[in-house]
């Protein structure tokens, strides 16, 4: 009679134990309670079928959620108020079409015995919906195990979202039950507080297959990281270029942690630049309970024996693997190093029952002695500087229940959701600056070294002193007849964009590029814009290289690998051999540029390439482009080039096959937008907008302008200039015709004449300032352009003091002795030629003519080199290293540092006496002493200037 009582009990318990874990959604045979439970009891046996919340995928986009619940209803001969809807959400993630919505139902009664089958044994119900007004039929998938993504946010926030939220489950947990709460089971705040409570977070739920006692598979952590890599790869590389953009938070428990660490090893491991992409969108993530360093375990131990099991359990026993486990806490440091991305982690303070056998039934039970499964120690290793409170939060409840959070929480839950409000105000910005690299702690030291071996002072001068356009210009580009649109998405490898000089190339290609950014910002973008009135590095091929390449690194990290071995190489010649900076041959920048286009030519890879024909070493450019187009077709990769320049001879050879268009046949509306915003300014257009005759006289000289610009911006902008000067000193808009009639409509002849209107005693000024701006090796600042013109007269006139004149006075003198034909750049604050042009002119013959009736001026390299020995010998007595240090910043004494080589090579080239070498060699060595102290004082702030030496 006692045995027979047992037994019925057993059988009672039996009965209950699975009855609660299939309420829970857990797929556990053998364990008749959840790992981790909060509660040491078994619960009661109970037939509410709301306790049981299944998933619905596969559902029509046409059903709202009254039409489905209807349709569903119908399928399964229920009354419709039977069955719940608890959420309907788009999923992205469906392998079928994509605009399929995904649903969580329960049933009201005890569920349908057949899905309830199905669904018991992992499977999928299939169920047919019939729809007269939306379709005849379709088909519907029920199940209970919720592997891969299930999407949690209502259809009504898919317009507003802004990053995506996802959630990993621990080991032997289920997908959605283990964010369930313990007491409310219908209520699971993931779906039912934070999708609906903060609209632009989408939620998701990822379930990956776990039970502690299947012996049927050999699935490992790195197995769940993988699939989970891969269902994020193509779920986000669905979206369009924003959305692949937009940033992901994670949050995971217990062995979802570790989950989602492998992942992020393994995408930083990958070539895959979706991959890449979604680890630099990745913002941070919530871990509860997570065991970096392992947890106790000695009970699932005794359980698992020798099942496959045991290799998850070697990641998690705290007494086994520690070596695995810092392995993999060191490469998840590695691949995450975002100092700007957070990671808070949760801890447990409650103890939960472990598992022991029972001696009747056989069967593994939490019942057994309470004890810490993960204690703070494990829970809290994080990356080394993630310590203290503002990372490590406590939760006064088990494991298991550090997900589980109750519709009345008032203690734990608003500081989970205080976390994620944090990290939504956050993250837009923070993966938006990563992503264009604005940040530099996203780099590691060893990367930013590398990055700085390529770097050159004036990498970007060029496109940022380019004009903008003005507004409303340029937008034509875009129309489908100039065919440029089509070529974005079309397979032709270059779109080449000539015109006449001064047409506005240049301030086409910035906006051109602008507006690719914001059209197509997954593409890979790369510019460089060649300047012949720059330092070398802007022109030749080496700048061209060491700019790329540098792009190329800060938007795939994975490339670094292509740069990081040569680079080790060249750090230890250069602590081996004592050089003082790394410096890299044009061989090597080119097989590493060739190396690194391969390796991100799965993504989509556009350059910009502007003036070609100001490139020193052009026929060879050509070719990398060429090759730069075979590279696409190799690899069967899209790489695009669009690049601009003059019609020159070698670039037309190479180019006339490919698709573009000739600027200066499309851009009069441009030009005469310009025109008209210019005249807008002047004074006598604010007196003429009551006056009809006057108005008539305004839209004659824009008529005028524009019949003689011939598609020349450059013109446009110069006359406008001359005719700013007149509108000052009162002219009217006749006599501004008169002047423009006037004006040559050739530039070259245009140069001219503003050349002859400059004072004919401030000629010899302005002609050896314009020839110290041609021969100077870099850009000069105003101050530097004054210091080596004075000193440089110090030859002829020996001044007793050296007074320089204010930048903006002595800006307007050089616009008097120039003629208007220098400019300072206003990023940097260098003086240049206002365009290419004008330094053809300054060489050209008429030129030349034109100085010979005026006198002649002593060749630029050699005023030069005079100037750049009498900064020196200014310094000669200064010795103090601190003192020479910050001499450099002296004008003309840094520039003299640099180059005063170059320019005695090129003096050396004229067989000129120089009286300076000299004076120079009979110094007893003292400028070439103070020159050494310098250099070898300042050196690391300009290795790139002293190649000469």
């Amino acid at each position: 009679m006692i045995a027979a009582t047992i037994i019925y009990f057993v059988a009672l318990l039996r009965l209950a134990a699975t009855l609660f874990a299939e309420a829970l959604g857990w797929a556990v045979p053998r364990l008749s309670s959840r790992w981790f439970s909060r509660r040491r009891s078994i619960a009661k046996p109970c037939l509410d079928g709301r306790k049981i919340t299944y998933r619905v995928t596969r559902i029509p986009s046409v059903l709202d959620k009254q039409s489905f619940l209807t349709a569903l209803a119908s399928a399964l001969s229920l009354d419709p108020s039977s069955v719940t809807l608890h959420s309907l959400a788009t999923d992205l993630s469906s392998p079928g079409n994509v605009s399929d919505r995904v649903a969580t139902i329960s049933f009201a009664l005890p569920t349908p015995t057949f899905i309830k089958d199905t669904a018991k044994d992992a499977k999928s119900a299939r169920i047919v919906l019939r729809h007269r007004q939306a379709f005849p039929e379709a088909t519907v998938y029920i199940d209970q195990n919720f592997g891969g993504f299930t999407p949690l946010s209502p259809i009504e926030n898919d317009d507003v979202y802004e990053m995506d939220c996802i959630a990993i489950h621990g080991w032997g947990g289920h997908p959605f039950g283990s964010y369930r709460a313990s007491q409310d089971k219908s209520y699971m705040w993931l779906r039912d507080d934070l999708a609906k409570k903060m609209p632009k977070v989408r939620v998701w739920l990822y379930g990956y297959g776990t039970s502690l006692s299947d012996n049927s598979t050999i699935e490992d952590v790195d197995t769940f990281a993988d699939t989970l890599t891969h269902l994020l790869r193509t779920f986000r590389g669905r979206g369009d270029d924003l959305e692949r953009a937009k940033p992901l938070i994670f949050i995971a428990h217990s062995l979802g942690g570790l989950v989602f660490k492998q992942a992020v090893v393994s995408m930083s491991n990958s070539a895959n630049l979706i991959d890449q992409l979604n680890l630099q969108c990745i913002y941070g993530a919530l871990f509860f309970g997570v065991p970096s360093r392992g947890l106790l375990a000695e009970d699932i131990r005794e359980m698992v024996q020798d099942g496959p099991q045991r290799y998850i359990l070697s990641l998690l026993d705290k007494g086994f693997g520690f070596r695995y486990k810092e392995k993999q806490h060191r490469e998840f440091c590695k691949a995450f190093p975002y100092k700007t991305s957070k990671i808070i982690q949760f801890f447990e303070t409650r103890q939960s029952p472990s598992l022991i056998q029972n001696k009747i039934t056989k069967e593994w039970e939490r019942s057994g002695p309470q004890k810490l499964f993960v204690t703070p120690e494990s829970a809290t290793c994080g990356r080394h500087w993630e310590t203290g409170n503002n990372y490590h939060v406590n939760i006064e409840t088990d494991h298991s229940g550090l997900v589980k959070f109750e519709q009345d929480d008032r203690v734990w839950y608003p500081k989970v959701k205080g976390v994620l409000e944090e990290f939504a105000g956050e993250a837009g910005h923070t993966i938006r600056a990563r992503l264009l690299l604005q940040d530099p702690t996203d780099l590691t030291d060893e990367q930013n070294q590398c990055l700085e071996s390529l770097r050159f002072p004036s990498m970007d001068k060029r496109e940022k002193s380019v004009i903008a356009p003005a507004s409303n210009t340029f937008s034509w580009i875009w129309d489908e007849n100039i065919g440029f649109s089509k070529w974005i998405q079309n397979t032709e490898p270059i779109f080449w964009i000539q015109g006449k000089p001064g047409s506005g190339k240049s301030t086409l290609l910035v906006d051109t590029l602008k507006q690719c950014k914001q059209r197509h910002p997954r593409k890979l973008i790369i510019q460089y814009f060649f300047n012949s009135r720059g330092s070398e590095d802007e022109y030749s091929l080496d700048g061209f290289f060491r700019s790329t390449i540098t792009q190329l690194l800060r938007r795939n990290r994975h490339a670094f690998q292509s740069v990081l071995p040569e680079f080790r190489k060249r750090m230890a010649d250069l602590k081996k051999f004592g050089m003082r900076h790394i410096s890299w041959d044009r061989e090597s920048l080119a097989e590493i540029f060739q190396d690194i286009v391969v390796q991100t030519s799965q993504h989509e890879i556009l350059f910009f390439l502007d003036a070609l024909d100001e490139c020193s070493e052009i026929r060879d450019l050509l070719d990398y482009i060429e090759r730069l187009a075979e590279t696409a077709d190799n690899q069967s990769s899209v790489i695009k080039i669009c690049c601009s320049g003059r019609p020159d001879a070698h670039i037309m050879s190479h180019l006339r096959r490919y698709p573009g268009l000739e600027l200066h046949r499309h851009n009069t509306k441009d030009i005469n937008q310009y025109v008209q915003d210019s005249l807008q300014k002047f004074n006598i257009r604010q007196d003429s907008e009551t006056d009809e005759a006057k108005r008539r006289e305004e839209n004659d000289l824009l008529k005028v302008i524009m019949e003689h610009a011939h598609g020349v911006f450059l013109w446009a902008k110069l006359v406008l200039s001359e005719l700013h000067g007149l509108d000052e000193e009162g002219g009217n808009f006749k006599e501004m015709q008169k002047v423009v009639l006037a004006i040559p409509k050739d530039l070259g002849q245009l140069y001219t004449h503003m050349v002859k209107k400059i004072k004919p005693e401030h000629l010899y000024e302005g002609q050896i300032l314009l020839r110290i701006v041609l021969h100077a090796k870099r850009s000069l600042s105003l101050s530097e352009l004054q210091t080596l013109y004075k000193l440089g007269l110090e030859a002829q006139s020996p001044l007793q003091e050296l007074e320089l004149q204010p930048d903006s006075t002595y800006m307007r003198r050089i616009q008097t002795r120039c003629g208007g034909l220098l400019e300072q750049i206003s990023d940097t604050g260098g003086v240049q030629f206002i365009h290419r042009t004008v330094q053809d002119f300054i060489q050209s013959q008429e030129y030349q003519k034109y100085r010979a009736k005026h006198g002649t001026e002593p060749n630029g390299d050699l005023f030069i080199l005079e100037g750049c020995i009498r900064s020196l010998e200014r310094a000669v007595n200064i010795k103090d290293t601190e003192l020479i240090r910050h001499l450099t910043k002296i004008p003309g004494v840094s520039y003299a540092t640099q180059h005063w080589i170059y320019h005695w090579k090129e003096a050396e080239k004229l067989n000129q006496e120089c009286t300076m070498l000299d004076k120079l060699e009979s110094s007893n060595n003292s400028v070439i002493s103070t020159w050494t102290d310098i250099r070898n004082s300042t050196e690391h702030q300009y290795p790139y200037y002293t190649r000469d030496v």
